[in-house]
């Protein structure tokens, strides 16, 4: 008996090739059929799982207490701005704002100039002494944020940075001394601009970085505020603008991944420093011999803009040779090396829009925090139509007068 059944067994499936085509067909698309309901079932149980996770994730997300770290803002009057008249555009045009990927949002957005921001995506507050991510036309060589600021001599600068040390890995302590080195570093390089700290921006409540923690970034925040307070500085309490009545960030102010800012964010943040300002007068001496800024290289550029990045660098550096860098005066002499103070001049300030800036991505991530790097390639610098033999002579837009040329190694 059991060998009649494995000899019938056996026969049907050697002589499967001899069944009628119609047999065939049925006993193919049944087969397909067994793997499309397969894959049904994969799918669903996958989006099943996820949407459990996200009704969880938000579940935990209710216990957020929007009051537990709230500032409050009658005790610190005398360091949080308060709103103003409309300083318009050429608040703007005098203010440098260094940060992270949302502040390099505002001139991908072309909201700003590339003279008036100075960061990068993924940057932590401990990349201001150390990342070199600035870059000049006069120089092959990278400078970090204080260097940089040193060369172009801002009026005043907006900081920006927590959101990438908001994730559970810096605790506040560490956090708030990092701040104020960088902030020391600044003021040694520079000690004639104002500086002003940003409110470290909220996230959605449903967002793609969970590990940024709005407890934390709320604790982040009100320690600012004691920095500020502590260090005589002023704070800019951008939280007030950007949260909504659950303390999370108001949802069209931020793209769908709920941690950087939609172009209607941007533009509602830089009308609320226009309407919070601090203007002073003016403590700089003379400002002089301010270079021309260049785009960072590709490879420095996140994945998430460095197409349309590239598509803006050569429009912004033919534009801007004709004109006259923001933050600086209108008359200049050759560009001096980063180590050198501001010497005294004749000049006013002109303010000029010289790029071009790419379009963003609502999609781009934030990545690990930059490493140092010392210098690049001076073929990096060269425009597309000169060789790659030679770096070409640069010159310098405020007196024409014509800088050495530097041979490629």
């Amino acid at each position: 008996m059991r060998d009649s059944k494995e000899s019938k067994t056996s026969f049907s499936i050697r002589d499967f090739s001899r069944l009628p085509d119609k047999q065939k067909k049925a006993v193919y698309m049944l087969g397909a059929c067994g793997l499309v309901f397969l894959l049904v079932v994969i799918i669903s149980s996958l989006l099943i799982f996820s949407t459990a996770k996200n009704e969880t994730d938000a579940s935990s997300s209710d216990s957020y207490d929007k009051d537990a770290q709230s500032i409050d803002v009658e005790e610190y009057a005398q360091t949080i701005l308060a709103e103003t008249d409309d300083a318009g555009q050429n608040y703007l045009d005098d203010t440098l704002f260094i940060g992270d990927s949302n502040t390099v949002r505002l001139y991908m957005y072309e909201l700003i100039d590339l003279e008036n921001y100075m960061g990068k995506e993924g940057m932590g507050i401990e990349g201001v002494p150390a990342s070199k991510v600035v870059y000049f036309k006069d120089s092959a060589a990278a400078y970090t944020i204080p260097d940089a600021i040193e060369r172009v001599q801002p009026r005043r600068v907006v900081m920006m940075f927590g959101t990438n040390n908001a994730d559970g890995t810096s605790s506040v302590d560490s956090f708030i001394s990092t701040y104020r080195k960088s902030i020391e570093a600044i003021q040694d390089a520079y000690p004639y601009c104002d500086i002003i700290i940003a409110a470290i921006p909220p996230r959605a409540r449903v967002t793609e970085y969970q590990d940024v923690s709005m407890e934390i970034i709320d604790e982040f925040n009100k320690a600012l505020v004691d920095l500020a307070e502590e260090m005589g500085l002023k704070f800019l309490n951008t939280s007030e603008l950007l949260k909504d009545d659950s303390g999370y960030a108001v949802s069209n102010y931020f793209d769908s991944d709920g941690l950087h800012f939609s172009q209607k964010g941007a533009e509602v943040l830089l009308e609320y420093v226009r309407t919070h300002a601090y203007e002073t007068e003016d403590r700089r001496p003379t400002v002089t011999n301010v270079p021309e800024r260049a785009e960072p290289p590709a490879s420095e550029v996140a994945s998430s803009s460095s197409s349309s990045a590239s598509s803006s660098s050569s429009s912004s550096s033919s534009s801007s040779s004709s004109s006259s860098s923001s933050l600086s005066s209108s008359s200049s002499s050759a560009p001096v090396s980063s180590s050198s103070s501001a010497a005294p001049a004749s000049s006013s300030s002109a303010v000029t829009s010289s790029s071009s800036a790419p379009v963003v991505s609502s999609s781009s991530s934030i990545p690990p925090a930059p490493s140092s790097s010392s210098e690049i390639p001076a073929s990096s610098f060269t425009e597309p139509t000169v060789p790659s033999e030679s770096v070409p002579e640069v010159v310098d837009p405020g007196n024409g007068q014509e800088n050495e040329t530097v041979p490629t190694e």
